[in-house]
């Protein structure tokens, strides 16, 4: 399991601590919860999904964390902008995520700049991650301008732990069939 947040700046990777960047005792990975009760069984192979979440509000990360975690996702990387997303996409030895879920509206670089540098980006491991927003934004052109970046789907919040499972199975499921 690995655990990355852009508030700490640090990154672990517990099946490989000699490549870790130095870890605050704050980042050190813990066991994910056991499945919610009722919760709709996800696919066994989405625990194997690297997430990275993207917004500017630590409840809002935390919430999605524990969601993902309940589906049994076990890698979750945090950024608290778009900025530090893309210095973690960029850093040298870090693996990259397998999937983005991002929030719109954030001070910098938003969720719109971070779409449009990830498509554009030179690397082409970057450029095929598949993107998710959400968003509490009821804009209906900045939802399609989202979806004209790449976006795979865009969420509402507050969105279902299903409805985020689902869209990460499906934008996950569709690249492990490429």
């Amino acid at each position: 399991m690995a655990d990355y947040t852009a508030d700490d700046l640090s990154f672990v990777d517990a099946a490989s601590p000699a490549t870790a960047a130095p870890v605050p005792p704050s980042a050190v990975p813990v066991a994910a919860p056991k499945p919610a009760p009722g919760a709709a069984p996800a696919p066994a192979w989405l625990a194997s999904v690297m997430v990275m979440i993207v917004d500017d509000q630590r409840t809002v990360r935390k919430i999605v964390r524990k969601m993902l975690e309940e589906a049994g996702i076990a890698w979750i990387a945090e950024a608290s902008g778009g900025q530090g997303a893309l210095d973690l996409l960029n850093a040298p030895h870090a693996p990259k995520p397998d999937i983005i879920i991002t929030d719109l509206m954030m001070e910098g670089v938003d969720g719109l700049g971070l779409l449009q540098a990830v498509r554009l980006s030179k690397d082409h491991e970057i450029k095929q991650i598949p993107m998710i927003v959400l968003t509490a934004s009821d804009d209906a052109m900045i939802r399609d301008i989202a979806s004209d970046l790449g976006s795979a789907c865009v969420l509402g919040k507050p969105s279902s732990r299903d409805e985020i499972i689902a869209a990460v199975a499906d934008a996950t499921g569709a690249k492990r069939l490429a």
